[in-house]
This record gives C-alpha cells, structure tokens and sequence, in this order.
C-alpha cells in the first residue's frame, strides 16, 4: 500500500494494474471505512482516499459542498491514472458517486451504491442543519449527542442487542472526529444534490455564468 497527497487529499493505493475501483466513504468517514471489504477487490488497483475535511485530509478554505468532493475526486483519478474506474460509494458518498459519474462520465465505469442517496430530503437538510448547529454551538459535547443519535437511528436492533463491538466503531468514529470538521461536512451536504438534471442544465449554467444548486422543479431554492 502506498499512501499519496493529492491537492491536500490523502489517498491510499492498493494493488498493482488491474482495473481501477475508487471508493468514496460517507459523512463523518475516512478511508478504512473500506477495510473490511478489500479482499473483494483482489486483483484489482483500490483507490481509496479521505474526502477534503475528513479524516487526514485538511479541511479547504472554501466551504465543503459536493461539487469540492467531486472536483477532489477527478482530481485525485487525473493524478493516479484512474480513469474508467469501477466506483463503490457509500452514504453521502453515494451522492458524490452519482455527481462524479454525470460530470465526469470518462472517469467511471460502473457505480455500486450502498445506502443509496439520491438528495436529502427537506427533513434531512433540516436535520443537517440542525446537528451543524449543535456542533457549533457545543464543541465536542454536540458531536457527542450526534454521534449518539446516529447510533440510535442508524442502526438495527439486532446490532444494537448481539453486536456491542460495532455500535462502539459507529460511536467511537464520531467522538473522534473533530467539532469544527463535522459541522462543516453537515453544512456541506445538507443543500440539494440533485444529480439526475445536470446534463440538462449545463447549457443553462454555461448561458447565464453561474452554477446553479439545482434544478429548477427540485424545490430547493437559496444555499439550503
């Protein structure tokens, strides 16, 4: 394995030449996310890399939105020669997944979506914007009380009655991220991110100068 900085990223490479498969993890993750399964990638060249903000990548002077990850992501697969790679996303990673894919089609083969996310919806940006909130407001306390709905919400009663080792990973990688890096990532991602209307606005964007968030039946209007 080999460990690379690319535009303030940190990524991880495993693998020699085989097809390339990039691995995007979610909200408040990192690249070990992506422990467990690598033995399903043999043979096969794994990108894996920690998003801007996340883990031991520097969070960006700009604010964190999907577009910064998805920019990151290009960038990193420009970098390492990953083009046409098979693309395993998770969570909120699965939106970026869907972006990369739409922005940059050359650079994805195929897509495997855990969790699927197409965009949040209004309760989910309400709730983003609530947890951001907490976690300005109350440092490491509120990423406590985050860290403790997540494993609440998040997982089955079978987890949570036969499975103690895993509820403390979930809670223990929460604890462990930093306050002001969480509520930049909630406020990143709660906005609309829609990605099934960008070919269709493109010439729109390219007309009036500017990136709109979204499209206009999506019912997301100002920064989310």
């Amino acid at each position: 394995m080999t460990t690379n900085l690319v535009k303030n990223v940190v990524v991880e490479v495993e693998g020699g030449e085989g097809q390339p498969v990039v691995c995007i993890h979610g909200l408040a993750g990192s690249s070990n996310n992506w422990t467990p399964v690598l033995p399903s990638f043999e043979g096969m060249k794994v990108i894996r890399l920690d998003l801007p903000g996340s883990s031991r990548s520097d969070l960006p002077a700009e604010a964190l939105s999907i577009d910064l990850y998805v920019d990151s992501i290009a960038a990193v697969l420009a970098e390492l020669r990953g083009a046409n790679a098979h693309t395993v996303a998770h969570s909120m990673g699965t939106i970026v997944a869907q972006h990369l894919a739409v922005r940059h089609p050359e650079l994805v083969k195929s897509l495997a979506l855990l969790g699927p996310l197409i965009e949040l919806p209004e309760a989910g940006r309400a709730g983003m914007k609530a947890r951001a909130a907490l976690c300005r407001e109350k440092g490491l306390a509120g990423v406590q009380e985050v860290a403790g709905a997540i494993v609440k919400g998040a997982t089955s009663a079978e987890t949570k009655a036969q499975r103690p080792a895993t509820l403390t990973l979930v809670r223990g990688k929460r604890h462990a991220a930093d306050a002001g890096r969480i509520c930049a990532e909630l406020r990143g991602t709660r906005g609309c991110t829609c990605s099934r209307s960008r070919k269709n606005r493109r010439s729109d964007s390219a007309r009036d100068g500017q990136r709109r968030r979204c499209w206009p039946g999506c019912g997301c209007e100002g920064d989310g």
